[in-house]
């Protein structure tokens, strides 16, 4: 049976690298997305501002730390929580690896995994500046008591840095037995690919940032500061967890997700089913409804024509054709 056709288009994403968009091929599963230059659906990031020359149903999306401006978007999927029904959270973790690089086999040697270590604890920061004065204080008092191998741009004292790429990383962070593993901002949902990244290293993280992340992952498995009073009483537990080989092992071997299956920020088609509820609604964009007056700086725009304009099928049209399909399809 043939996919429903979908008129959408993408812009503002980092170089507008459309082999890279995820989005193609997962909606790709339910949908034939047909690529127009009068869309009826615009995804947009928060990279540039050519989305504000479309007139159609707009959805912002960002893998980084930001919220939706509803002055320009319908729908938002977003890397942090936003209470509102119109946004999914959707972390860039879920992005970043498969979910069955998480889930522990049985019989898994963690005590040689643990022999194969020869470092204490490793960072990785590109940059220093206010926002991530807390990484930097802790990982100064940490290494003033054991030495932490910082590799990355910022707070360098290895001499030497590792290459970009999934498994360059990895490969470093097995050596270690920790990992420093601070968000930059404190925000519900917003937990990065980097804790993903120590769990698929097996290496246990030191993690500060998201309320929310031991919803998402077996607090069991990784050392949370905010469970401590002090950046101090933290670094006296990692240094006990660290001489007891048995109490290290512990975290080592917990599994990075509750009872060993993916958390539900894995299962994609929670997210196919947001924009099902997206595509099934009447077409009444915000952009056309902030359209004050007939002609505006940006309706001036060709881009910004609307299908009326320009004659043909409306985006009303083609829901109601997309309605009458799924109609069709259910009663057969």
């Amino acid at each position: 049976m043939s996919k429903p056709q979908i008129f959408i288009d993408f812009v503002d994403f980092p170089m507008n690298d459309r082999s890279n968009n995820p989005f193609l091929w997962l909606l790709g599963r339910r949908w034939d997305l047909v690529s127009s230059e009068y869309p009826d659906f615009l995804m947009f990031t928060h990279e540039g501002q050519r989305h504000k020359l479309a007139s159609c149903t707009k959805i912002f999306y960002t893998q980084e730390a930001y919220g939706p401006n509803w002055n320009q978007c319908d729908y938002a999927v977003t890397s942090i929580k936003v209470d509102d029904p119109r946004a999914f959270h959707l972390p860039y973790y879920s992005l970043w690896r498969s979910p069955d690089e998480l889930v522990r086999s049985s019989g898994f040697d963690y005590r040689a995994e643990l022999q194969r270590k020869s470092g204490f604890c490793s960072l990785l920061s590109r940059y220093t500046d206010r926002s991530v004065a807390n990484r930097e204080r802790f990982f100064n008092k940490l290494n003033a008591r054991k030495r932490v191998d910082s590799a990355g741009k910022a707070l360098n004292n290895t001499g030497w840095g590792v290459p970009g790429g999934k498994e360059p990383k990895v490969e470093f962070l097995r050596k270690y037995k920790f990992h420093i593993q601070f968000e930059n901002k404190n925000l519900p949902g917003w937990t990065t690919e980097k804790l993903t990244d120590c769990f698929a290293a097996f290496t246990v993280p030191i993690f500060w940032g998201d309320c929310t992340v031991k919803e998402q992952f077996n607090p069991a498995a990784f050392i949370d500061r905010r469970d401590f009073a002090s950046d101090e009483a933290c670094i006296d537990y990692i240094l006990k967890v660290d001489a007891d080989d048995k109490l290290y092992l512990k975290y080592l071997s917990a599994p990075p997700f509750h009872d060993n299956k993916p958390n539900k920020e894995w299962d994609h088609e929670r997210l196919l089913d947001f924009f099902e509820m997206i595509f099934s609604q009447p077409p009444n964009p915000i952009a056309r409804r902030r359209w004050f007056w007939k002609l505006t700086k940006w309706r001036l725009v060709k881009r910004s024509k609307t299908q009326e304009e320009r004659g043909s099928p409306t985006a009303a049209e083609r829901h109601r054709e997309r309605m009458a399909a799924a109609q069709s399809s259910r009663s057969s």
